[in-house]
């Protein structure tokens, strides 16, 4: 009986990340604020990332964030704590802007200008552990001591 060897060659740039390059300019209304960055996959509507600048030194800079996936469109979201607070408010209070690219086919930079065409964006607060609370339980089990006590967290 002969057997036949198949090989299955996937190139990896198909499931490789890529970087956005966020280019900031005219920020001048916003020196001395702090700038809050999410990117969304589109077709899921998942945040593959976010990124949290601390305080905006310049009226231009940039940002590398690597969360692109060759053949997927994002929405961008992001905005400056006017009010430093350190929590997202819905214009005017903060200064909030939404923007898409793609599909994307690999590394991709986009150029991001200061405008005052501002968005509710409803940008969540991060995952918190005190979110889970009770949701979930379970043994601890180690018998090495034979130690067996409930897990909730």
């Amino acid at each position: 009986m002969k057997k036949l060897l198949l090989f299955l060659l996937i190139p990896t740039a198909a499931f490789s990340q890529h970087k956005l390059t966020l280019y900031f300019e005219g920020f001048t209304p916003h020196v001395g604020q702090p700038l809050f960055i999410r990117v969304i996959e589109k077709a899921r509507a998942v945040e593959v990332g976010r990124q949290y600048y601390p305080v905006i030194t310049d009226p231009a800079f940039d940002i590398d964030l690597y969360v692109l996936i060759a053949g997927n469109s994002y929405q961008i979201d992001y905005y400056a704590d006017l009010n430093l607070n350190g929590e997202y408010d819905a214009p005017p209070t903060d200064r909030a802007w939404r923007t898409e690219v793609g599909p994307v086919s690999g590394d991709t930079e986009m150029t991001l200008t200061h405008n005052t065409n501002f968005t509710d964006i409803q940008f969540p607060a991060p995952l918190s552990m005190v979110d889970l609370v009770d949701d979930y339980s379970g043994k601890w089990i180690n018998p090495t001591f034979s130690v067996e006590d409930n897990v909730r967290w």
